[in-house]
């Protein structure tokens, strides 16, 4: 059964294995670059069918095909990345209408008004070719199409996966800035832990701050406020002293948390080593995941629950076969900066294993 799991996670995770579907309109010996990793189909009523038959949406993708730098761009980086992949093939239907050749192509093109010879755009429709999220023109990053995945799906009530919204966070939070507070506690390995699993907190970092453990937090201020943070921080027993960072923290944190709040521009001494402590003790180090889904993971993990809600079907799959077979030469691919080059090195210890 693992030999099994382990061919089908090695083509859920090759870049060659990824194909066009269905009937194309316009034949390539290769597969586009401009197109990444997502296996369109190029056969658009046969995918209005198949959406109209399993009620996904459809994820259209106009594009110039061989494109211009900008469209090269978007299918090497954002449409290459494992978990929009994961995303654009699983959850919709994904079709690829060029708009630089004639033909089909071209009376597609027309019929939703797209400009010929464009940068890419991305539609999200339904069956009927109702829109179901704002045409994602000119934003050629993981938070415009992932924005537009999530907004379909809850137009359409379909369920939203825990790994599409974090990938949508972490990208909102490389595009826009965060906040930062910093708690002392008793162990800064549990507060960690229990802080890293608030909604709206994107990072953390343990360290020392005048003698004491501490953690220090990022968070989108958007979504949870500094007095939310401090006051749950406090019920969780994480807060022993807060460490206000800003004269208005300051301010709220007297009033909330007394003589334990302190004033201190003073950076906390990070550790070094292990620093997501669960995670880096456990097998799913051997998991490829983004940065945010490695706090929530091990978050999940000192707090004793189930850490698959934060990451896609295929990386739990993985785990099941890390888990299965433990004595095959996994590397530590958790913290890589590159989820792409991670999931192609799990890949080839997938391939090895009989």
């Amino acid at each position: 059964m693992l030999r099994i799991a382990a061919r089908s996670l090695a083509l859920a995770f090759s870049a060659c294995s990824v194909s066009f579907a269905g009937p194309a309109m316009h034949e390539s010996p290769e597969r586009p670059v401009e197109l990444g990793e997502v296996a369109w189909s190029r056969d658009f009523d046969a995918t209005l069918a198949a959406s109209k038959a399993s009620g996904k949406p459809v994820l259209v993708l106009f594009d110039e095909v061989p494109g211009c730098h900008t469209c090269v761009s978007f299918g090497t980086d954002v449409l290459s990345n494992p978990l929009v992949v994961e995303a654009a093939q699983t959850l919709f239907h994904p079709v690829a209408v060029y708009n630089n050749i004639d033909g089909t192509d071209l009376s597609i093109l027309k019929s939703f008004d797209e400009p010929t010879w464009n940068n890419p755009v991305v539609r999200v429709i339904d069956a009927d070719k109702n829109m179901l999220a704002k045409r994602v023109n000119g934003d050629y990053t993981t938070l415009g199409i992932t924005g537009a995945m999530i907004a379909a799906l809850e137009k359409t009530k379909r369920e939203v996966p825990g790994y599409l919204r974090l990938l949508n966070e972490e990208a909102r939070m490389n595009a826009e800035p965060v906040a930062q507070a910093t708690f002392a506690m008793h162990c800064f390995w549990e507060g960690q832990a229990q802080l890293a699993s608030l909604e709206g907190v994107v990072g953390t970092k343990v360290g020392w701050l005048d003698g004491k453990e501490v953690v220090d937090v990022e968070y989108d201020p958007s979504r949870i406020k500094y007095s939310a943070l401090l006051l749950k921080a406090q019920s969780m027993q994480c807060a022993s002293t807060v460490f206000a960072r800003t004269d208005g923290q300051c301010k709220l944190a007297r009033e909330l948390a007394g003589e334990n709040a302190v004033r201190s521009d003073d950076p906390s001494k990070h550790v070094a080593k292990d620093e997501l402590y669960r995670l880096v003790n456990s097998p799913f180090k051997h998991v490829p995941m983004t940065p945010l889904q490695a706090q929530k993971v091990n978050a999940a993990l000192g707090m004793r629950q189930d850490p698959s809600a934060a990451l896609s079907p295929a990386q739990v799959e993985l785990a099941k076969a890390i888990e299965a077979n433990p004595d095959a030469k996994w590397p530590t691919l958790a913290h890589a900066h590159n989820t792409r080059d991670a999931m192609g090195k799990a890949k080839g210890v997938l391939a090895s294993i009989d």
